[in-house]
Formats: structure tokens, C-alpha cells, sequence
């Protein structure tokens, strides 16, 4: 598998699980505008992506290369 297909998948996991409750805790909470909370939800997907990328996947396709 890919690192690309991996990313798209988790990307697409983490919108239909994260997306509905961290947009209720910010429009409740915070009282933010819906397009203001959807880019900050947004922002830390790619973040959780990049996390991933950098400390899981790096290593798992190191050790499967060898």
C-alpha cells in the first residue's frame, strides 16, 4: 500500500469521525461561525496527517523496505 492511499483513507476516516462532534464542541463553546469552525477542524486533520506521516508511516515503510 501507498503512503498516498494511506493518507487519503485517513484523512477520510478522521472527517466522518472528528468532523460532527469537534464542530459541535466549537460552535457551542466558542460560539464561532460554522466556515470559521470547519477551517480550524481543517487545520488539525492536516496537522494529525502530518503527525502520522512523520513518526508512524516513515517508519513502518522503513522496516519494509529492508
Amino acid at each position: 500500500m501507498n503512503k498516498a492511499t494511506i493518507d487519503i483513507i485517513v484523512a477520510i476516516l478522521l472527517i466522518i469521525f472528528v468532523n460532527n462532534p469537534l464542530l459541535q464542541f466549537l460552535q457551542n463553546s466558542f460560539g464561532i461561525s460554522f466556515i470559521f469552525s470547519e477551517i480550524i477542524i481543517a487545520i488539525i486533520i492536516i496537522v494529525l496527517i502530518y503527525l502520522l506521516n512523520r513518526f508512524v508511516l516513515r517508519r513502518i515503510f522503513k522496516n519494509k523496505t529492508k
